[in-house]
């Protein structure tokens, strides 16, 4: 975990699209007023977009934190004891969270719609349900932005 808060300190008020890879156990789980229900246990990606002053490095930061205020839909699963965060992919720069949406979509499953999506109508959702293997997605990111940072948790 150390490396990785040393990584996103370098992309501190950079700005542009990231991933957040998670394992999930299954079960039951509440989303706000978004969701309640059964998840299947197994790899999910968020994808998630700084804009903010603080850029990919401070939003991220906030999402590896375990004691944040919920504010939005990723914060009630990453604040969940079942969910594991295992990788980040940082895309510096980068614009268009539908289109990486899009890539995404033929390798993945929307499980709950209007997940994160609420600011982008293009999108289902923001959360994937990984059908295919982590290859299939790296391959589907290098297409995407070929200069992507990977952290491993």
């Amino acid at each position: 975990m150390l490396e990785a808060k040393a990584v996103l300190e370098r992309y501190r008020g950079i700005k542009g699209l990231y991933l957040l890879l998670l394992r999930l156990e299954k079960g039951d789980y509440t989303i706000g007023n978004l969701y309640t229900g059964i998840l299947p246990g197994g790899i999910y990606v968020y994808i998630g977009s700084a804009w903010g002053p603080g850029g990919l490095g401070a939003r991220v930061s906030r999402h590896l934190s375990v004691d944040k205020r919920i504010h939005w839909h990723i914060d009630w699963l990453t604040s969940d004891p079942r969910c594991e965060l295992i990788g980040v992919y940082l895309f510096p720069s980068a614009k268009g969270e539908s289109s990486l949406y899009n890539l995404l979509a033929g390798i993945s499953e929307c499980i709950i719609p209007g997940f994160g999506s609420s600011d982008d109508p293009r999108a289902k959702c923001h959360l994937l349900f990984l059908r295919e293997s982590l290859g299939k997605l790296e391959s589907a990111l290098r297409d995407f932005h070929p200069n992507y940072i990977k952290i491993l948790l």
